[in-house]
């Protein structure tokens, strides 16, 4: 929750961003954490995008190969990079 807070307040805090993301997975809510880190590469490319990036990675690797989620993020990831 703090960290939520924490984004209401300052949405361009990357680093709170990230860490949210990584948090929610944890929980395993995949899509939620998905779609928080796909944000990061969208929006802080040059940045943290590549962290964020690694741990959409490290979330396909948890996945089941056929995951509908798998095959959605990852285009969604490939159409962010390039």
């Amino acid at each position: 929750e703090a960290l939520r807070k924490e984004l209401n307040d300052h949405p361009d805090n990357f680093q709170a961003r990230l860490q949210l993301g990584v948090a929610i997975a944890a929980t395993k809510e995949f899509e939620e954490a998905l779609i928080i880190l796909l944000s990061i590469v969208v929006d802080d490319r040059h940045g943290l995008g590549d962290s964020a990036r690694e741990k959409m990675v490290e979330i396909f690797q948890v996945l089941p190969d056929d995951s509908e989620l798998t095959s959605v993020y990852r285009r969604k990831l490939a159409s962010a990079l390039y």
